[in-house]
């Protein structure tokens, strides 16, 4: 039982780690790159979302949930995003 449960904190810290890299790649693109407003509504820059099931990147407002195409690059979903736009 102590076992597992050591397996299960190493994986959830594993988990952690990695979401914390992916955030941090997502705030240097947030930084770097123009994103337009929001189609839709007009808010103002929508947030980078993560797909785990898929390891996909999209745009989503968080205004009015509108959302962008999904792509496998940050990069590639903040272009698709302002090409909508």
């Amino acid at each position: 039982r102590e076992k597992e449960n050591k397996q299960a904190v190493k994986a959830e810290e594993r988990l952690d780690r990695q979401h914390a890299r992916r955030q941090k790649k997502i705030d240097k693109a947030r930084a770097k790159y123009h994103i337009n407003d929001c189609p839709w509504c007009g808010a103002k820059r929508p947030a980078v979302d993560f797909w785990i099931t898929y390891h996909m990147y999209r745009l989503e407002c968080q205004k009015c949930y509108f959302r962008g195409a999904t792509s496998r690059t940050i990069r590639g979903a903040i272009k698709k995003w302002n090409k909508i736009c």
